[in-house]
């Protein structure tokens, strides 16, 4: 049983051109690692009232590592700290939030704080932090309804404790080996079959789904 609503909080707007690593040129390292920690307070405030954390922990999922550490994250500073602890996050390359804004439409945290806003208009629309299959999830997760996710529920035995959203149930299915993306066309004969096709069909290979993406490796 879904245990929790869903809210279609997709904020959309136009990407941007990719800006290069900030530089510190007018302000003192300490004044800029100020506004830096700010820019992180005000975008995980937004993120925590209006987006997902459940969406970021499954997009951020191929990033950290233990996973273990990801899945206890209580809220969004807490996946931030993650981020940072694995080299994505910084004051000077913060492109990974650039990425995760873009690959799930939540520019309504632009209007936050001005460094982020800044940055992300001199951005280009290439996502490098998350691979295409990653992407592909967060766009077949956006097309599933609570009643798509019920079924899956239902379907693939998931427990209460993940259960609660398309992006627990994704995680899930990940974690026990059904959803992979080495044997993704058994899992999407099995969501036609059950008649989950628009689902499906963000899953399958299109030359127009997530463009030619690289890893991220940090700085």
């Amino acid at each position: 049983m879904v245990t929790e609503g869903f809210r279609k909080l997709f904020l959309t707007g136009t990407k941007r051109p990719r800006a290069e690593p900030i530089k510190q040129s007018s302000q003192s390292p300490g004044s800029f690692e100020t506004e830096f920690q700010q820019m992180l307070v005000n975008t995980s405030d937004w993120y925590d009232e209006y987006g997902s954390l459940d969406q970021l922990k499954m997009l951020c999922k191929d990033l950290i590592r233990p996973f273990n550490d990801l899945q206890k994250a209580k809220c969004t500073m807490e996946v931030f700290k993650l981020m940072q602890s694995a080299g994505y996050l910084t004051a000077t390359n913060f492109e990974v939030l650039i990425d995760v804004i873009n690959v799930t439409g939540k520019q309504g945290v632009l209007e936050e704080n001005k460094l982020l806003k800044d940055t992300y208009e001199k951005a280009d629309d290439q996502v490098k932090s998350f691979t295409s299959y990653r992407q592909k999830l967060i766009k077949f997760g956006n097309k599933l309804s609570e009643g798509n996710v019920t079924t899956l529920v239902n379907l693939e035995k998931i427990s209460k404790k993940y259960s609660g959203n398309q992006w627990t149930v994704i995680l899930d299915l990940e974690q026990r080996g059904i959803l992979n993306i080495h044997k993704l066309e058994p899992f999407i004969e099995m969501l036609k079959e059950k008649e989950l096709t628009l689902a499906a069909e963000e899953l399958e290979d299109s030359d127009e789904c997530c463009g030619n993406t690289t890893w991220f490796t940090g700085t």
